[in-house]
């Protein structure tokens, strides 16, 4: 089988697992290990947008998965105590536009080469959560062994 073939089925898997579980909290888990387990990544971060009454968007981890041999880093920290949201927010402006992020350390500069490097990641993917059309969070694949463009 190819390995979109066994993406596709693991997607497919998590998505029943989701719907059939007591809580999203419970199928969380398992879902992102399956999938995680056929791309072969290290961790898993999902980051929703918190939208409050007058108060602008901001972003609260909201779920970690990590591998067994993954890096063991407080990620809602060290995301939450970036120094330089500015430069972070412009780099990963294409999310709110629907579109992907890829980083690779190597080729990171400035602020997101730093914050790869304290979360100890060597190769990310970060895909939009999208409703409505509108930007509500991100998924965040990490590699912290290779690369991966």
């Amino acid at each position: 089988m190819h390995s979109s073939e066994l993406l596709l089925e693991a997607v497919t898997v998590c998505i029943t697992h989701i719907l059939n579980a007591d809580s999203l909290q419970e199928a969380l888990p398992d879902a992102l290990k399956m999938i995680a387990t056929v791309v072969r990544i290290d961790r898993m971060v999902i980051i929703e947008n918190v939208f409050a009454v007058s108060v602008a968007p901001s972003a609260a981890v909201f779920f970690v998965w990590n591998s067994g041999d993954a890096p063991k880093v407080d990620t809602a920290t060290i995301i939450a105590s970036s120094p330089d949201r500015e430069a972070l927010e412009e780099w990963l402006s294409p999310l709110r536009k629907g579109d992907a992020v890829i980083g690779v350390r190597r080729l990171a500069k400035g602020p997101m080469r730093d914050l790869m490097t304290r979360l100890q990641v060597v190769s990310m993917l970060q895909v939009p959560i999208m409703l409505n059309g509108v930007y509500r969070g991100v998924i965040v694949f990490d590699d912290c062994k290779g690369e991966h463009e």
